[in-house]
């Protein structure tokens, strides 16, 4: 299994190798260097492939807000170089991890390397991903804003041909680095993409129906969670949640420390709207004063047991954390940074499972406010969430996933 990024880009893909080992098949993820001893913890064996990607957030931590377009393309090609020695690195890499499997299983960040690293091989190669990447007329692409007006038509028309823009935009994004990466890698220049006969796709159709014009061989298994059955939490925070009222949380995961001072304009949100709350310092670090009594720091606490104890769940839109929250049946409060953030937002947003998103870049201490207030008071959208919740209950995402990659075969 090929799965590379945050933490969050790769967790659903450990839950996926441990409901594989526990079918009976051997595996080995193939990821990033800092969450190789991650999937190792959880019993997944695992081999780094390429750096640390806590780098990645420093650099949009450090990167300036804005840029001028003639600066950033001069950026982009200084960095070619760089980039071409990276992919070719981790596709080196990914090829050593995959020498002796009978198949190649890859995410999104992955797929440029795990399907000619498999048709190189000769074994088959299954698409597995966590965000919705085939061209439908039911929603705009991941990376797309959506067409909020106009009739059904127009919007359909809007969706299927920025799909189409968005899959030749990201096949011609640094093609040209990819190609001869592979080719160093492979030692001859990779097999053309092809359909996959298998594409899975990790959440839940409850909350994200799969579209009725999607091929056949594309599957939606509902979400590829990682739980930690059995975990207590420590005295400190089991005191707070028996202080009072069922706090609010807030973490922004591996992208907490590119806005550090969100942080602290969520608790002082949480200190207007008069709510308590449980602070996530990802990969952040709080550069406020001390906390009040109100408001709990907290290290690495499991969402599947935390996210049930809380009253919403103020998060930067990741699809991991998403997910949590959903399964919890608790009220999102969604603040995007980047890439799939936006999407998974809007759609709990759509479906009246949290308020309007706040993106980061225009978050302020009044707008956080009202949007929590609005998750933890109000009463339909608390409904909404719980029966949602009921519904993934019933899913066994993982379980339907290791069935039907079950079904892969050779070739020939």
């Amino acid at each position: 299994m090929l799965a590379v990024g945050t933490r969050g880009d790769v967790q659903p893909y450990v839950a996926l190798g441990r409901g594989l080992l526990r079918a009976g098949h051997d595996v080995v993820i193939a990821t990033n260097a800092n969450l190789a001893a991650f999937a190792r913890e959880h019993g997944v064996d695992a081999a780094a492939i390429t750096g640390d990607s806590t780098r990645w957030t420093a650099w949009l931590a450090a990167a300036p807000r804005r840029a001028r377009p003639d600066r950033l393309a001069g950026a982009l090609r200084r960095q070619a170089g760089a980039l071409e020695e990276t992919l070719a690195g981790l596709a080196a890499a990914a090829l050593g991890a995959a020498r002796r499997a009978d198949l190649v299983v890859s995410g999104s960040t992955a797929f440029w390397a795990g399907q000619p690293i498999a048709r190189a091989l000769g074994v088959p190669h299954c698409a597995a991903f966590i965000q919705p990447w085939h061209p439908t007329s039911a929603f705009a692409p991941v990376l797309w804003p959506e067409l909020a007006a106009g009739p059904a038509w127009a919007r359909g028309a809007y969706n299927r041909a920025a799909h189409r823009l968005t899959v030749w935009g990201l096949r011609r994004l640094f093609a040209a680095a990819r190609r001869r990466a592979l080719t160093r890698a492979l030692g001859g220049v990779p097999a053309p993409y092809a359909a996959d006969p298998l594409v899975l796709y990790g959440f839940s159709p409850a909350w994200l129906p799969r579209p009725a014009d999607w091929p056949g061989h594309v599957r939606v298994t509902g979400f590829w969670f990682l739980d930690a059955p059995g975990w207590r939490p420590p005295p400190r925070l089991a005191a707070f949640l028996a202080a009072g009222p069922p706090p609010v949380y807030v973490g922004f995961g591996s992208l907490a420390g590119v806005r550090p001072d969100l942080l602290e304009l969520a608790v002082e949100a949480l200190a207007r709207a008069g709510r308590r709350g449980l602070l996530a310092m990802g990969w952040g670090r709080w550069r406020g004063g001390a906390l009040s009594g109100d408001v709990l720091a907290l290290d690495d606490v499991p969402h599947d047991w935390l996210f049930r104890q809380v009253a919403a769940v103020v998060h930067h839109g990741g699809a991991g954390t998403t997910a949590a929250a959903l399964r919890a049946g608790r009220p999102s409060v969604a603040v995007p940074f980047l890439h799939d953030h936006g999407f998974f937002a809007r759609q709990v947003w759509r479906r009246g499972l949290g308020p309007r998103p706040v993106p980061a870049a225009r978050a302020t201490v009044a707008r956080l406010r009202e949007a929590i207030e609005r998750a933890v008071d109000d009463g339909a959208m608390a409904f909404r969430a719980a029966r949602l919740a009921s519904e993934i209950a019933c899913e066994d995402g993982v379980g339907r996933a290791v069935e039907l990659i079950g079904t892969c075969r050779r070739p020939g």
